[in-house]
């Protein structure tokens, strides 16, 4: 079998084994917060077709679909640029060569931003990849914005090798369309197959500020197709890009939920503002939007009020001390109005009110002088970027000592190596005992630990009665296990997978479970592997994280049924 064959098998093998997993995993939770895009378009196209509309998305401050350089939109390619046949076939050039000029032109505006590429097929992916090179030897002066260096660098990548990327804006590039003779057929690669909707979710939901579609083809040209998910929610994403018809912060058809936010309406329209009550989506609601007077495709601020007359369950839940900062982080500016001021102090608070407004209106307020403090709840799971604060990870540090003497390390008593490899993994624990004899063999200033020295040093490490070992991995017990970047070791067998010990892994997808309550175990494994300095997660590697995450899904994580992983 070829490795690209194989690696479809495997991955094949993946979806089945997730796909399943409401049948083989206990203590299942459908994990409903979403939190890294920033805009909800970006993930309503899957939240409709995949979550049941359970996700809780805050709304954004924008009122259309793709507005102000965010959400989701749709630029059409040319017509009839999908070739059938001959040494093109299955690759539609004038899109790929249009996406090529999309993709300078992000570069030359936005070169401080994140980009990443995405194609329906392989050929497509490679047609892209060549126009990109070709626009990129005419312009030599964007080669940082393309540096593999940067983190979260620019990629180019099909459909199916997309999982645990993410990147602030996305290119896709739908490819399939009508050939010259004017013909569509409806096969759709990959997403008409079994497993084709789990394989645009993933796709779909890989901005976290745009996304931005391709596509010579609309909604209209797809025809239904009953049993083929991925083919329908396609046609969904589709028209959503095109026409932005639904879930994203509008008219909501829910009247206010109580005759306080009804009476701040009426007020704040007698004062010559729009307003619209329950705007937002997905059970993540704010009472009332004031629209921007200077520009009406956005909310200017989000009213809550709050107080004797309280909402549903879900909503009091909602008024954490996260919500608001959740809110704000997406642009709102957020005024509180408690019940009993508005009933028994109305003139003070009427006139506060409109000054905060007028402030806004001009650009003047200052938020933190007018919305209050919400008092702290208990939080409910938030999903974040899956990015660990680096003040949880040190750098590798490696022993550096010498040992002054003519003899080996096998010459040398049993007691005086064992003093050597203390001090060893009293600054490397945890580490393997191979990387243990490198070191032996640098401190006695040769070159290479040959059996013998290997030998040697094992027996001083057994020796010794301060150390504990497991699987070749030694430690110092007791002490807490520190997540270490290995991007800057000198000693290049750090970076091999079977060099990382399973309990510095353990910690390192901790650290990221707890800073990411909502995460597939694809992007858990992604994110721990950035973690210890890696710049690619190897097949070799996956399976190390994979495994240490398999080691604890006995009372530290459980895996739901899509895949995501949180703590017990």
């Amino acid at each position: 079998m070829s490795s690209s064959g194989s690696v479809k098998l495997r991955y094949e093998k993946c979806l089945e084994v997730w796909g399943n997993a409401n049948i083989a995993l206990p203590n299942q939770a459908m994990l409903k917060w979403h939190y890294r895009s920033q805009h909800p378009g970006l993930i309503a196209v899957s939240n409709r077709n995949f979550y049941d509309n359970q996700l809780l998305l805050p709304p954004s401050t924008l009122r259309t679909s793709y507005s102000d350089g965010l959400g989701v939109s749709m630029i059409k390619s040319p017509a009839n640029g999908y070739e059938r046949g001959g040494a093109n076939g299955g690759r539609n050039i004038l899109e790929a060569e249009q996406i090529a000029k999309e993709v300078i032109r992000f570069a030359k505006a936005n070169p401080k931003k994140t980009l990443g590429v995405a194609a329906f097929s392989v050929k497509q992916r490679d047609a892209i990849r060549d126009m990109v090179d070709d626009q990129r030897r005419k312009h030599p002066e964007l080669e940082e914005f393309f540096s593999h260096a940067r983190q979260d660098h620019f990629f180019i990548k099909n459909l199916e090798s997309i999982q645990g990327d993410e990147r602030d804006v996305i290119f896709i590039s739908v490819g399939y369309g009508r050939d010259q003779n004017g013909r569509l057929t409806q096969t759709f690669g990959p997403l008409a197959a079994e497993g084709g909707e789990r394989r645009l979710n993933v796709l779909i939901s890989r901005a976290k500020e745009r996304c931005t579609i391709f596509s010579s083809i609309t909604a209209d040209d797809v025809k239904p197709a009953p049993g083929k998910l991925g083919v329908n929610a396609f046609r969904e994403f589709l028209q959503y890009a095109e026409k932005g018809y639904f879930d994203v912060a509008q008219v909501t058809e829910r009247d206010f939920d109580s005759e306080f936010e009804e009476s701040v309406a009426r007020f704040i329209k007698a004062a010559g503002y729009e307003v619209q009550p329950q705007v937002g989506m997905s059970g993540f609601f704010i009472d009332i939007g004031v629209i921007d007077p200077n520009n009406t495709n956005r909310f200017m601020c989000g009213i809550e009020c709050d107080g004797a007359t309280y909402h549903s369950s879900r909503s009091a839940r909602d008024r954490d001390r996260l919500r608001q900062s959740i809110l704000e982080s997406r642009g709102w500016t957020i005024y509180r109005i408690w019940s009993t001021d508005w009933f028994h102090r109305r003139k003070d608070q009427e006139k506060k009110l409109l000054d905060a407004l007028e402030q806004m209106r001009n650009g003047t307020h200052a938020t933190a002088q007018v919305v209050d403090v919400v008092e702290a709840f208990p939080a409910d799971p938030v999903e974040v970027t899956a990015e660990v604060t680096q003040a949880n990870v040190t750098a590798y540090v490696e022993f550096e000592g010498r040992i002054n003497s003519k003899k080996a390390p096998h010459e040398v008593p049993v007691y005086q190596l064992t003093q050597l490899v203390e001090q060893i993994v009293q600054v490397e624990s945890p580490v393997h005992e191979d990387e243990i004899a490198r070191r032996v063999t640098k401190a006695f200033a040769l070159e290479k630990a040959g059996s013998r020295i290997q030998s040697a040093t094992v027996a001083a490490l057994r020796a010794s009665r301060n150390l504990v070992h497991a699987s070749g991995i030694w430690s110092i017990p007791s002490v807490a296990i520190q997540v270490r970047d290995r991007s800057n070791v000198k000693s290049k067998n750090l970076a091999n997978a079977s060099m990382l010990p399973q309990m510095e892994i353990v910690a390192a997808l901790k650290l990221t479970v707890e800073q990411s309550v909502r995460i597939h175990s694809d992007e858990l494994i992604q994110a721990t592997s950035r973690m210890f300095g890696f710049q690619r997660c190897g097949p070799d590697l996956k399976d190390a994280i994979q495994q240490a995450l398999n080691s604890q899904l006995t009372g530290v994580f459980v895996i739901d049924a899509d895949g995501f992983v949180m703590k017990v």
